[in-house]
């Protein structure tokens, strides 16, 4: 039986800084509240708005889901 999740996003990974890993942050809800909490996150200094991916569907109706991408030294 295939998973519900499986192949629902196939993102292209962005080209990674040599010796560093991807570490991935999402932030899943409704748009409203999502983008409340990427502000917040930006007002707090953790990350410029920007720098969050656009809201993209979620797989429950009317949610969203933005993704911020990190890198990590291996």
């Amino acid at each position: 039986m295939k998973q519900p999740f499986q192949n629902f996003y196939r993102l292209q990974s962005p080209t990674r800084p040599s010796g560093k890993q991807p570490i991935r942050i999402w932030v899943c809800g409704l748009p409203n509240g999502v983008n409340r909490v990427v502000h917040q996150l930006h007002l707090l200094g953790f990350a410029e708005a920007g720098e969050w991916s656009p809201a993209l569907p979620s797989l429950i109706a009317g949610e969203v889901m933005r993704i911020l991408i990190r890198y990590h030294v291996a």
